[in-house]
């Protein structure tokens, strides 16, 4: 079962947002590290079904879920899209692991961006802002 975490308050923004292809990928910060919205990681993917069909494979340091209730208290509520009472993200290595179980044709352009674009950026700097655009940041509301 994936764990249910309350994010910790913090100066830096709580969720950061990347476009690709016309799709949002949102990333969040827990405890230093970058968590990405699963919802968002299978859509660019071209994962259908339920996210958590596709993390229920992950290990469950990789996955984690966050209440609605805790997540509105730290100023992530746009994350909850359609009044779901919580969202799924998943750790750097579930997303690796997401990005190379997909076969489909569509995900190739995601899985070059995010291993050699966003993932080494955010390990170096902590950020990733695509070239000749800023990234969407939204602060902790509240």
């Amino acid at each position: 079962m994936s764990e249910l975490i309350a994010p910790k308050p913090s100066n830096t923004p709580a969720v950061a947002t990347y476009s690709f292809n016309g799709m949002d990928l949102r990333v969040i910060e827990i405890d230093g590290e970058p968590w990405f919205v699963a919802p968002d990681v299978c859509e660019q993917l071209g994962l259908t079904g339920s996210p958590s069909q596709h993390t229920a494979k992950l290990k469950a340091d990789e996955k984690r879920v966050i209440e609605k209730s805790h997540g509105i208290s730290m100023g992530l509520g746009d994350l909850f899209e359609r009044r779901l009472p919580r969202v799924s993200v998943v750790a750097e290595s579930g997303l690796y692991k997401l990005v190379m179980r997909s076969t489909k044709r569509e995900a190739e352009a995601f899985k070059e961006w995010v291993t050699r674009e966003v993932l080494p950026s955010i390990r170096k700097t902590g950020t990733y802002t695509m070239p000749g655009a800023e990234k969407t940041t939204e602060a902790p509301k509240g």
